[in-house]
């Protein structure tokens, strides 16, 4: 997460991350919202429904939509920082 929040700051408006987690406890996904320091929209979603919607495997999952919501891209498993950007460019940022 610290990855991504890096990787949002840099592209300062370009994209909108979204993070989901799917613990069952409130408390797990706040503690680890304030401990990594992300400021950019997170949700907690216990059940399954979204995570299987759109593709995921293992956690972590990162799911790349486009600006119109089309899922471009699903990756499970993590991501660094330089990989998150290069991904970005090649599949959102670069024409159809």
């Amino acid at each position: 997460m610290p990855d991504f929040e890096s990787v949002s700051r840099a592209r300062d408006g370009e994209v909108q991350f979204v993070g989901l987690s799917r613990d069952f406890s409130t408390d797990a996904w706040l503690e680890v919202v304030e401990t990594t320091g992300v400021t950019f929209p997170t949700y907690s979603q216990p059940s399954e429904e979204l995570f299987l919607a759109s593709g995921g495997l293992a956690m972590p999952t990162t799911v790349f939509l486009d600006s119109e919501g089309k899922v471009k891209r699903v990756h499970s498993g993590p991501l660094s920082m330089s990989r998150l950007d290069v991904l970005i460019d090649e599949l959102l940022l670069v024409g159809p």
